[in-house]
């Protein structure tokens, strides 16, 4: 294999020294010999420098992974500058995750609230007998009278042969409930089949069912359906209060991070300006002090020169141009 295949397999150390006025990367074999190295002026742009000279690192190592130390004056500012950004990522994704998580939790507290309406009507409304069952008068359109057998029949009745195409009709009532039955369609083996559900609906506008909205064949036990599903309002009560405070725990951390506040910011701000200010000065001590027009500004800028090592590795070191 060959040198940079082989070198591929392993992860690179790369030192960056980030000075007042200059930057420096340097790459290390794993036998910690240098590879690639680049010296540059950051000219106060740190962040873009940088990047810039990683990304050019980096080009000529693809696919390999780096590991990377930090130092210099200036390098704690890239530092607290990473510090920040992840700070202020993790504190927007709190402050999302709280907004979601006080909503849902609202809302399973305000179903259960109308949960709890419904069943207040149903224990003021609903008539027991001697043994303390309630009575199930259910009246069914087209029918007369209560039958539970009779209302059993209908019920199946209309299960087999009614096609709502998905819109709840209200086909009876029971104790000032509304009763509902709406026509789903579903998919067995390959092919479309359609079914009836059954739902018993309040005050508080929400859809009641029991056994997943399906009716017993048995005419008896279908006419009870509608009861049966009244008679789970309490259980319901209970799993969207429990999922509500399930949801609250998670509240009081989050409303922590959220309200934190980055305490390094004046700090962050001490080293921006020391680099910048440091190179306004180098800036002004390389004007020419005769302004005629005998004589030349003259500037100097930073440029990469690329050059190849025996082992074919190209070596980027850094010469002045002057312009």
């Amino acid at each position: 294999k060959s040198y940079k295949s082989q070198f591929r397999q392993y992860m690179n150390r790369t030192g960056i020294d980030i000075g007042s006025t200059t930057l420096k990367i340097i790459v290390l074999d794993t036998a910690g010999q240098i590879v690639y190295k680049v010296y540059c002026r950051h000219r106060a742009n740190i962040l873009q420098t940088l990047t810039e000279a990683l990304n050019g690192a980096a080009s000529h190592f693809p696919g390999v992974r780096f590991t990377a130390g930090i130092t210099g004056s200036a390098g704690m500012g890239v530092a607290l500058e990473s510090e920040r950004k992840s700070f202020s990522q993790n504190k927007i994704t709190s402050e999302h995750k709280l907004q979601d998580i006080v909503r849902q939790a609202d809302g399973y507290r305000e179903t259960a609230g109308r949960i709890k309406g419904d069943w207040k009507d149903v224990q003021s409304r609903v008539p027991k007998n001697a043994d303390g069952a309630f009575l199930n008068p259910v009246q069914l359109k087209g029918v007369e009278g209560s039958d539970p057998k009779t209302i059993g029949i209908k019920l199946n009745e209309i299960a087999d042969k009614t096609n709502t195409n998905g819109e709840y009709f209200k086909i009876g009532s029971l104790y000032g409930f509304t009763l509902q039955v709406k026509t789903e369609k579903t998919q067995k083996e390959g092919l479309f089949m359609r079914e009836n559900r059954f739902f018993v609906e309040g005050e508080g506008n929400i859809k009641y069912s029991y056994n997943n909205g399906h009716i017993a064949a048995d005419p008896v036990l279908a006419s009870q359906n509608f009861l049966k599903a009244l008679e789970k309002m309490p259980s319901l009560i209970e799993t969207y209060e429990a999922k509500a405070q399930a949801l609250a725990k998670d509240i009081p951390a989050l409303q922590e991070v959220v309200k934190t506040v980055w305490r390094k910011e004046e700090e962050l701000k001490d080293l921006k300006t020391e680099p910048a200010a440091l190179n306004r000065n180098i800036e002004l001590s390389l004007k020419p002090v005769d302004g005629g027009e005998d004589k030349k500004e003259e500037k100097q800028e930073n440029r990469l020169v690329f050059r190849y090592r025996d082992n074919g590795l190209q070596e980027p070191t850094a010469i002045p141009k002057v312009a």
